[in-house]
This record gives C-alpha cells, structure tokens and sequence, in this order.
C-alpha cells in the first residue's frame, strides 16, 4: 500500500463534457461506460489512452486518443 501511495495519483473530477462524451460513446459506438469513462479522461487531459482491447481501440479510434498496446 505504502508503493501505490508514493504513486502519487490524483483524481480527475467528473465535468458535463465528459458525461457527454461517455453517453455519446456508449450509444453511438456500442462500449461500455467503464471504457468510455477511462477514454473521456484521456481526451480531457489530452493524453492518450492505451488499451490491450483491439476490438475497443478501433471502434473508438475516430477520436485520436487512443492506441492499441500491440501497436506501440
């Protein structure tokens, strides 16, 4: 517990647009609010989130924010 505290990660506090993008997402491109919700917080902080999950990468790569883990 003492390493995951070191981490020192921090919270993301939920805004109306990543609501809106996870609702948009889940509805348009058939993906779950867990992956959703993890990709809305790429695209708010502009990273990019990396994911073993081919099948979600390519539903979702119209946004730019994410990458294949195999394509790195």
């Amino acid at each position: 517990m003492s390493r995951l505290l070191d981490l020192g990660l921090k919270g993301l506090p939920l805004s109306r647009y990543m609501v809106s993008l996870c609702f948009g997402w889940m509805k348009e491109n058939r993906v779950t609010f867990y992956d959703a919700a993890y990709l809305a917080a790429a695209v708010e902080v502009e990273a990019i989130l990396i994911t073993a999950d081919a099948r979600f990468a390519e539903r979702m790569r119209h946004t730019g924010s994410i990458r294949l883990l195999n394509d790195l």
